[in-house]
């Protein structure tokens, strides 16, 4: 009988000691899983607090490090997209700029040749009298100066952008 009551005393202070070493074990590294989720979260701020020196503690101070270096290389990321989104907004305003450049100079260049053909086709059938000749012929000569200047102009235009192209460069992401 004696037997019996040792045996269920040491039975219950095993059983004891068993939960405070599981709980020991196992409530860091539930911590763990919890640091672990905000993190999933993208809540970097969590920590690993306690000051173990075994495997758990290796563990806890390696998601601090990971932490750390996750958070880093997001807002890295999060720089270069806000960078990035601004190139892209350059790029689509200097693309309407292009678009509106074209609009202006074709209708710009539509105007003098209009009237170069015109002048001409009038000196061309004999519609116009001698007299009025001399006058368009200076007015075709004006029309062609202007036409020269325009597109002198886009040319000068033309090398310059060229040459901004050639310095423009992406932002380096990692």
């Amino acid at each position: 009988e004696f037997l019996t009551y040792v045996g269920i005393l040491v039975t219950i202070l095993c059983v004891i000691i068993m939960i405070f070493l599981s709980n020991h074990y196992t409530r860091p590294i539930l911590k763990l899983a919890q640091i672990a989720k905000k993190m999933e979260n993208l809540d970097f701020d969590v920590r690993y607090k306690e000051n173990r020196h075994d495997e758990i503690g290796v563990l806890g101070h390696s998601m601090n490090s990971l932490s750390d270096k996750l958070e880093q290389t997001i807002s890295e990321l999060k720089t270069a997209n806000n960078e990035l989104e601004l190139d892209l907004q350059r790029r689509s305003e200097q693309e309407q700029m292009r678009q509106e450049f074209t609009a202006n100079v074709s209708h710009e260049l539509k105007t003098p040749l209009t009237s170069i053909s015109g002048y001409a086709e009038m000196i061309a059938t004999g519609i116009a009298k001698e007299e009025d000749v001399q006058n368009f012929a200076r007015r075709i000569h004006s029309e062609s100066s202007r036409l020269l200047s325009l597109i002198a102009d886009i040319i000068q235009l033309s090398e310059l952008d060229s040459v901004s192209y050639t310095h423009l460069t992406l932002p380096t992401i990692l």
